[in-house]
Formats: structure tokens, C-alpha cells, sequence
């Protein structure tokens, strides 16, 4: 008896035998367009959204006129303002995580893997260009060695991505964006104390020092990253 229902649900259930099956294939591999790296990164560039272009094009203006409109040493300026640009940079990358649309994105046609990727390529290309041009407007009228200049310009920018990153990756929904906006004003506010007072932070003598924490932070910064990426192979 027990044998005899099991090949009636068998005979009900079982799945009839495709028809056409290799017309169809055929049809669809010939309709299937391949998508080269570049035109990806092309794809995926246009979906970063507005306010992540617009708060660096505001700091290289802010700079700009510093340099040549005040003529004032706007480097404590510009390294205050770039922990704005790092809350920009990583509540841009986890906006799928951020809105709930990270299961969607799995289900598309590249791996969240991939997405996650070029976003952060695309990212940090930007960045790395704005802080290209913002180095110079740096130096313009300070009286800093070119390389104390990149230290203390990168110090609060990657103090704002290792730890926007790191809380992102404890809490979820708009609590991170919240919480990583919070992180971006400490760090700004603090580096303007530092910098306009006689901190003993930025001092000549302490160089050495900030090196350290650069190093450190750069170290964090890869650790993060993995971590990342990592999440991403988790959630599929």
C-alpha cells in the first residue's frame, strides 16, 4: 500500500519532459549580450548616487578657494572636512545593506561579490583622484614637509573609513548610516581642536608618531575591507 502511494505522488508531482528544450536555449544564448570589466564599472559607476560626488566636489572647492581666493593655509581646513568624504564613501557602499536590497542583488545577474567590488574600485578611484588634487592646495601655502602634509591630510580621512566600516559591519539598517555620521562629526571636531589649538598631536617632533597610526589605520583599513567582502560570501 505504502509503495503504491508513493508512485501515485510520484506520477502526480513529477515534472513532464521539456519540450523544445534545445530551441530554447538556443534562443536565449543568442539573445544573451556580454558585458566587458569596463562597461560594468560604467554600469555600476552610474548607480553611486548624487550627494557621494557632491560632497567631493564641495571639499575641492572649499579648498580651491582657500588657496586661491584667501590665500590661507587650508590644510587643517581640508583635513577636517575629509572625514565627511569617508561617512560619503562607506554609507555608499552599504547602501544594499542599508535599504534591505542586498537578497535582490543576489538574485541579479552579477554576484553581490562583484557589485560590492567594483563599488568600492569606483569609490576609492574617486577619492584617490580628489585627494591628487587636494594635496597641492594642501602644500599651496603651509609650511609643512610634503610628506608630513600627506600624513596628516590622510590621518581623520582614514580614521573615518575604518571606522564607518567596522560599525557598519556590527549594525545594520539606517542605525550604521546614523551611527557613522556621528563618528564622521567626532572625528572632524576633533581635528579642528587638534589643529587649532597647540596640540601636541600634530607637532613636528610627534611625526613619527603619526606615522604610526597611519600605518595602523592602513592596516585596519585592508583587515576591513576583507571583512567586507567576506560578508558578502556569508549572505549568499
Amino acid at each position: 500500500m505504502k509503495k503504491k502511494v508513493e508512485r501515485m505522488l510520484k506520477a502526480a508531482f513529477e515534472a513532464p519532459q521539456p519540450v523544445r528544450k534545445k530551441e530554447f536555449v538556443k534562443r536565449f544564448s543568442n539573445s544573451y549580450t556580454r558585458i566587458g570589466n569596463f562597461e560594468f564599472m560604467l554600469i555600476q559607476a552610474s548607480y553611486i548616487r548624487k550627494w557621494f560626488w557632491l560632497i567631493s566636489f564641495f571639499i575641492l572647492a572649499a579648498a580651491l578657494v582657500g588657496a586661491f581666493g584667501l590665500k590661507k593655509d587650508v590644510l587643517w581646513v581640508i583635513s577636517s572636512l575629509l572625514p565627511f568624504a569617508a561617512l560619503a564613501a562607506v554609507a555608499e557602499n552599504v547602501r544594499s545593506v542599508t535599504y534591505n536590497m542586498a537578497e535582490l542583488e543576489m538574485t541579479s545577474r552579477f554576484s553581490l561579490k562583484s557589485v560590492v567590488l567594483a563599488r568600492m574600485g569606483i569609490i576609492g578611484a574617486a577619492h584617490f583622484f580628489l585627494l591628487c588634487l587636494l594635496l597641492p592646495l594642501g602644500k599651496r601655502y603651509s609650511t609643512l614637509p610634503f610628506g608630513e602634509t600627506v600624513v596628516y591630510m590622510m590621518l581623520p580621512y582614514l580614521a573615518g573609513i575604518v571606522s564607518g566600516l567596522w560599525v557598519t559591519r556590527k549594525l545594520r539598517g539606517r542605525e550604521a548610516v546614523y551611527a557613522c555620521t556621528g563618528l564622521a562629526v567626532m572625528i572632524s571636531g576633533g581635528n579642528f581642536i587638534m589643529t587649532s589649538t597647540t596640540c601636541f598631536f600634530y607637532e613636528h617632533a610627534y611625526f613619527q608618531r603619526c606615522l604610526l597610526v597611519l600605518v595602523v589605520l592602513i592596516v585596519w583599513l585592508v583587515r576591513e575591507c576583507r571583512e567586507s567582502i567576506a560578508g558578502t560570501e556569508e549572505l549568499a
